[in-house]
């Protein structure tokens, strides 16, 4: 951390930029994930998660959750988990979510109550096949003077090469914040490219319209 920034301010910038998906920063958790609640809501029919688990917007007692399905054609109700442990013998929290065909299937939801500075492992479960399994640590409780460790990456053009940067990344087992300092994704081909991008209408990389961007 930089020399002359406030830790308490840090967290307050760095917790709106955590969250390790373009989709995940753009959709309402409240209107896309929810219980099942007094309305019956059908299980979800089919789906993968080809594009894994996401978290971010820590604090020191929550933690932002987020997954896509694809390969299915309505939304439905399946299942998350939270525990402290891999092997999810402590599960903490376990609920229903819903993910609407109007959000592309993809759900972002908040767990609370959780306690500050600890690892738990997360996963999402539909028809009885599971996401990978994520992981985070809650901050530090408010006024802590514990270390933390804060690994970063800037832009991710899939064009100009290969993501060994995060793979360090992930090797680095102790990061209690991950923060990207770039773009996500990029609607075009900007150079002569490393490997092809062929997403879009044409597939030439070059996307306008949402399902495009979806695709991307």
């Amino acid at each position: 951390m930089a020399e002359g920034i406030d830790r308490r301010e840090f967290f307050k910038g760095a917790a709106g930029v955590a969250l390790g998906a373009a989709a995940a920063s753009q959709l309402p958790a409240r209107s896309l994930a929810t219980a099942a609640g007094k309305t019956a809501v059908r299980p979800v029919r089919g789906g993968k998660f080809l594009q894994g688990v996401a978290s971010g917007q820590p604090t020191h007692r929550s933690m932002t959750l987020w997954t896509k399905l694809s390969n299915v054609e309505r939304g439905g109700a399946f299942t998350l988990e939270v525990a402290k442990d891999r092997g999810f013998d402590r599960v903490v929290e376990r609920r229903k979510v819903r993910a609407r065909k109007q959000f592309d299937h993809a759900i972002k939801t908040r767990v609370t109550g959780l306690d500050p500075h600890e690892r738990y492992f997360y996963r999402f479960e539909a028809n009885g096949k599971s996401s990978r399994v994520g992981q985070f640590r809650t901050l530090p409780p408010p006024g802590s003077r514990a270390p933390i460790k804060i690994g970063i990456f800037s832009c991710q053009d899939y064009v100009a090469g290969y993501y060994t940067g995060h793979r360090g990344l992930l090797r680095e087992d102790d990061l209690d914040l991950i923060v990207c300092l770039g773009d996500y994704i990029y609607e075009r081909q900007f150079y002569e490219p490393q490997r092809e991008d062929t997403t879009g209408a044409n597939g030439d990389g070059e996307v306008q319209r949402l399902s495009e961007y979806r695709d991307k």
